[in-house]
């Protein structure tokens, strides 16, 4: 049943009020969160492109700007630090019989322990924090039933939205769709891109299930490259207050149709709705490129057997899509013919 405006706007008007202690951690995390990439599963092909290069965002989001991981020539190929040569063995200027420590030292301790920098982990577990529920809300008339607002709180400093559902699954209106889509397309705000309904219902189910005050997003739509889903708008990057990303994973890979991907040192669970489900781990450290590792394939099989047998079917519509879908559909079909031409592994 459709809940009046009034109701609307009393659930809305207390969430605010509750969200507004939550501006400290978006504000310090404004500089800190990294564009992350995620596995793009092929929607024909059922197969991912370990290899593809990352997006032009991604490639700046890595240090200097120049798209180089570790390892690569800006990090280690270059005759010296400061653009001096080196003689005999010392670099320019230090003391002979001492060897300068390197200025990568730190970074590459810090990798070898697995572990993204201070300030980033800070950040990571605030949005793990557990988070107070604001106090009683207004009653409503008892002839309406009341449904938890969605709330969506970006964590790069983002505006706020908050929505309230028309039944205890979600379904949310054209104009609530139209808000959400604004805010989770921060870059666009001339043109928002369209959200998949179906994965703000299953956002809803999980905030729900967990019973947390909020959504914590990490990213939302993203013009990576076609084909991925974030650019499609069908995928959301996401951490809810108080819950481990082993158990929203857990959760949310029961679903069935959805791609679920955990980045542990990131700190977050990746969520997209698709025809086949696919679930990844990524233990890649936020400044590096996608290391993505297929995991639960038989239980990844399962839930969308379960998903049919509760009379679900895929559910991967967006409004206005066309243009993505057909760009994706492009896409997928050359993966699909590179790993065609790519040769066979030469028996051991």
């Amino acid at each position: 049943m459709p809940q009046p405006p009034i109701v609307r706007s009393l659930l809305c008007a207390a969430a605010s009020v509750h969200l507004l202690g939550t501006q400290s951690v978006h504000a310090e995390s404004r500089s800190l969160v990294p564009v992350v990439s995620t596995v793009e599963l092929d929607q024909n092909a059922g197969g991912f492109d370990a290899n593809a290069e990352p997006s032009a965002a991604a490639q700046r989001a890595l240090p200097n700007g120049n798209g180089k991981s570790k390892g690569g020539k800006a990090a280690n190929g270059s005759k010296a630090a400061n653009g001096s040569k080196a003689k005999n063995g010392n670099s320019a200027g230090a003391t002979p019989g001492t060897s300068k420590k390197p200025a990568t030292a730190s970074k590459t301790q810090r990798r070898f322990e697995r572990q993204p920098p201070a300030s980033y982990v800070r950040m990571r577990d605030s949005w793990h924090a557990t988070i107070d529920r604001p106090g009683e809300l207004p009653a409503p008339p008892p002839e309406v039933q009341v449904f938890p607002p969605l709330v969506l709180a970006p964590v790069n400093g983002g505006e706020q939205v908050t929505a309230v559902p028309e039944t205890a699954e979600g379904g949310f209106s054209t104009e609530s769709q139209r808000e959400i889509a604004r805010v989770l397309s921060p870059g666009r705000r001339g043109s928002p891109h369209p959200i998949a309904p179906h994965l703000l219902d299953l956002l809803y189910r999980a905030m729900r299930h967990f019973d947390a005050p909020l959504v914590h997003v990490i990213s939302g739509f993203r013009a990576d490259r076609a084909g991925s889903r974030h650019t499609q708008g069908r995928a959301i990057d996401f951490v809810l207050p108080g819950v481990s990303n082993e158990e929203l994973a857990s959760y949310v890979q029961q679903f069935g149709f959805v791609g679920v991907g955990i980045y542990p040192n990131s700190g977050f669970v990746h969520l997209d709705v698709r025809p086949v489900s696919y679930f990844w781990i990524d233990e890649s450290l936020p400044d590096e490129r996608c290391q993505t590792q297929q995991i639960l394939a038989e239980e990844s099989k399962r839930a969308d057997v379960d998903a049919r047998e509760r009379g679900e079917q895929p559910d991967v519509f967006v409004p206005n899509n066309e243009r993505e879908d057909r760009a994706a559909a492009r896409a997928y079909k050359k993966r699909a013919q590179r790993r065609a031409r790519a040769p066979a592994p030469r028996p051991l």
